[in-house]
């Protein structure tokens, strides 16, 4: 099976090339043996030669800096402050003045992740509408909840759906409005 390192070496060069998911799975004797000139296995021989494909061999040579990319770290972690900071809504006309910020505001209590994170993780539930679409939180455990259709009572026209949510987000009661 070892030419498949080979396919493998050039699969992780390109992504890394390409901006996509860096492989950070690797432990750090692999990494070394690998961007090391000496005598290798044949499996990780024909991985050095996948990344000397596409340059990233030669790179790690010239810049060992760059080998830190392929070590696993807290900074790959998704946290809620990179979501808000990565995804920017873009809301129409009156929904201005409300962001992500908002909506974490309304489910936790606040805008923004703090320091050291959340004690209790923020959580999103959905439930069966009874009779309001109105979305509630319970910011003691930092949770939102979302009514949806159900046999009883069904989806309202989206302006008046979005009407009921820009309410809840640009006021900051604490999951009640």
């Amino acid at each position: 099976m070892r030419e498949k390192y080979f396919l493998i070496g050039i699969v992780f060069g390109l992504s890394i090339i390409q901006n996509g998911k860096i492989p950070t799975f690797l432990p750090e004797e692999i990494i070394q043996s690998i961007f090391s000139a000496g005598e290798l296995e044949p499996c990780l021989a024909e991985l050095q030669n996948g990344f000397q494909k596409v340059g990233i061999y030669q790179l790690a040579c010239q810049l060992p800096m760059f080998l830190c990319l392929l070590r696993p770290s807290q900074a790959e972690m998704l946290t809620v402050k990179k979501v808000t900071h990565l995804l920017k809504p873009e809301f129409s006309g009156r929904r201005a003045g409300l962001s992500l910020g908002s909506v974490l505001q309304f489910t936790t209590g606040a805008d923004n992740e703090p320091a050291l994170g959340f004690t209790i993780h923020p959580s999103l539930t959905f439930v069966e509408a009874t009779t309001s679409f109105f979305p509630s939180a319970n910011t003691c455990i930092s949770r939102i909840t979302l009514p949806h259709p159900s046999m009883d009572c069904s989806l309202p026209p989206k302006e008046k759906l979005f009407n009921l949510y820009d309410l809840a987000f640009c006021n900051a009661y604490f999951g009640h409005v």
